[in-house]
């Protein structure tokens, strides 16, 4: 019988050997049959993506950066220009490092390989120190801003305070893009395609940069604010805050190591400056008016009929009420006492005890409706964030709040604008522009053209008061500002006043010329030793301007400092003097103004007042304007 033959493989092959080729063939027809898939899923199914993917990385993206929007001032002059910061950029375009380099060194790199050279812009603010709480400044992007808005990137900057903040979008443009092949290396090939940066919109102000200046020196080392307005449309010429700060330190970093350093330590300071100088004092500062109030009691009272021009007080020095004493502020600093005095006369000399009696008769109900109709105890609107509304107090008001009653007491502190009643300065020059503009108040506004070609209008409503009310208010203010009145700083202005006739209105003597104000000094905090308070100093005014006087005295102002040479007497230089007689003659100025001032209390001065420290402000804008 013949025997069976095996193939000699298989009789080599144990049963666990045969298991293990098994296993070895099921991994290798695993592995081809994923990268069959993948390779399915990388050309056919996902091609596109990943061809989109490499073709980015033989390209990088230089950015172009867009020039931010600039302020103008009134006189359509920048206030901030925009200037350029070079960098030199490394070989290695994917991961570059960069060097800030001078003007002059990128020009030359430029010529041998532009594309090291890189920019960025930076603000360099015009009028640093007078307008830092207007203009605010420009910084880089907070971690909070990166998550609120997802637009942002990490190398941007952002208004910081002020306009800079309140127009960010509108200030901001569209950054531009250079698209370069690079090759393995990342060196640059070839430009591919460029995109080109949309600049941000210019905003045109009411802002007068001269005048500000003006009124920056003449706060000298005080604390406190300067505001002007237009008493016609409420456009703000002048809003000027002591202590200030350089916002040009924020983003001009130096090449010199002595200016950089300075810059660090100039940041340092403002950071830790007990007197708060990023506080936006004219429009978040809030104050007891003071004696400036006196004319909401005097409109509030004339228009319910509680007094009228005739009615007679008799001051004494001291009203009594019960245990309870309220002296007029004559009597306290000197002894002396008014006599019989009516409402007019009342105004020109703030006489404390009329105006008890006159918030007596008027009630705190009717004064509190008044002083809110004229703005105070809410914001005006003004375009900068953080304005404060002040308080405007009343019976229910202070049993809801205070848990107390409300007292006669009450009734004679805020009749004179003490107790609880604050406001802010541009709060109070809302309130006189609508008494010089015949009870059409106007709210405050900084921006003409908000960069989009939308002309701003005066934002103005018609208070609805009776003329008797203005009128008498008008006329005690301005024989504030005569020969017995508290404003003697301001007398000269009202010379040719004085024999004018009485048939005259107050408003027809404002229109001619004449100056109407009221000076202001408000007690604040605890009682010292002797009884005293500190105390703010206030001092405002109105009055109706002639062009053509501001023009002659500007150009008699430029000779005397040609001929001096030095001009050592002036606040403004010769071409600063040029440059705002120029403006004027081209773009005009407003026909009546409203300046208010606001000085602190302070270490060196606790007891301010208005006629003695913040008249002298006011004094020193009329000076070139009258």
């Amino acid at each position: 019988m013949k025997k069976k033959t095996s193939f000699p493989w298989v009789t080599l092959l144990k049963k666990n050997e045969f298991k293990r080729y098994l296993f070895i063939v099921f991994i290798l027809l695993t592995t081809f049959s994923f990268l069959i898939i993948r390779l399915i899923d990388v050309q056919i199914i996902r091609g596109e993506h990943y061809f989109q993917l490499a073709d980015a990385n033989r390209h990088f993206n230089q950015q172009i950066p867009a020039e931010r929007g600039v302020f103008l001032d009134r006189y359509h002059r920048p206030l901030v220009n925009n200037i350029k910061q070079y960098f030199e950029s490394e070989e290695d375009l994917l991961f570059p490092q960069k060097k800030q380099i001078d003007h002059q060194s990128a020009l030359e790199l430029m010529i041998e390989s532009d594309w090291k050279v890189s920019y960025e812009y930076k603000r360099l603010y015009k009028y640093p120190w007078q307008f830092a709480h207007v203009t605010g400044y420009l910084s880089p992007v907070t971690s909070q801003e990166l998550i609120e808005n997802k637009q942002l990137k990490v190398s941007d900057q952002t208004g910081k305070m002020g306009l800079e903040k309140e127009y960010d979008q509108v200030l901001k443009g569209r950054d531009g893009y250079q698209v370069f092949e690079i090759n393995t290396w990342g060196e640059k090939q070839q430009l591919v395609s460029k995109t080109d940066p949309i600049a941000g919109n210019d905003i045109l102000t009411s802002l007068d940069p001269y005048l500000s200046t003006i009124a920056y020196e003449a706060l000298a080392e005080m604390m406190g604010s300067v505001i002007v307005l237009d008493a016609e449309t409420g456009q703000v010429l002048v809003l000027v805050n002591k202590p200030s700060f350089n916002p040009n330190d924020f983003s001009n970093n130096s090449l010199e190591q002595a200016l950089e350093k300075e810059r660090k330590k100039n940041l340092q300071q403002y950071f830790q400056d007990e007197k708060r100088v990023f506080f936006n004092r004219a429009i978040s500062g809030t104050y007891p008016p003071g004696s400036v109030f006196k004319l909401v009691t005097s409109v509030a009272g004339l228009e319910t009929n509680a007094f009228d021009e005739n009615q007679v007080v008799l001051d004494e020095g001291i009203l009594k009420v019960g245990d309870y004493e309220y002296r007029n502020w004559l009597y306290t600093q000197r002894g002396a006492t008014d006599g019989e005095i009516s409402l007019v006369r009342a105004i020109a000399r703030s006489n404390d005890i009329f105006f008890y009696k006159a918030a007596e008769w008027t009630g705190p109900i009717a004064i509190a409706n008044q002083a809110t109709a004229f703005g105070f105890g809410k914001t005006t609107g003004i375009e900068l964030p953080s304005e404060a509304r002040g308080l405007v107090p009343n019976p229910k008001w202070k049993e809801e709040v205070m848990g107390e009653r409300w007292f006669l007491g009450n009734t004679y502190h805020f009749g004179i604008g003490q107790g609880d009643m604050t406001a802010t300065p541009i709060q109070i020059a809302q309130f006189i522009q609508a008494v010089s503009n015949r009870g059409g108040l106007c709210h405050p506004s900084l921006v003409i053209n908000d960069g989009k070609n939308q002309w701003s209008a005066a934002k103005c409503e018609n208070l609805g008061l009776q003329d008797r009310s203005l009128e008498l208010t008008l006329q005690g203010m301005i024989a504030a500002c005569q020969p017995g009145g508290t404003g003697s700083r301001l007398f000269p202005y009202n010379q040719e006043f004085l024999s004018v006739d009485e048939t005259n209105s107050a408003y027809e003597l404002l229109e001619s010329g004449a100056v109407g104000c009221k000076t202001g000094t408000s007690e604040f905090g605890a009682q010292n030793e002797v009884g005293r308070r500190k105390t703010h100093g206030w001092f405002v005014a109105t009055t109706a301007l002639d062009i053509e006087k501001i023009k002659k005295n500007l150009e008699e102002r430029i000779k005397l400092g040609e001929l001096d040479g030095s001009n050592q007497l002036e606040v403004l230089s010769v071409e600063e003097l040029r440059l705002w007689l120029e403006g004027i003659e081209e773009y005009g100025f407003p026909k009546k103004v409203v300046l208010v001032a606001l000085v602190e209390s302070d270490e060196a001065i606790p007891f301010k007042e208005g006629s003695r420290e913040a008249a002298p402000i006011v004094d020193a804008l009329l000076s070139y304007l009258k």
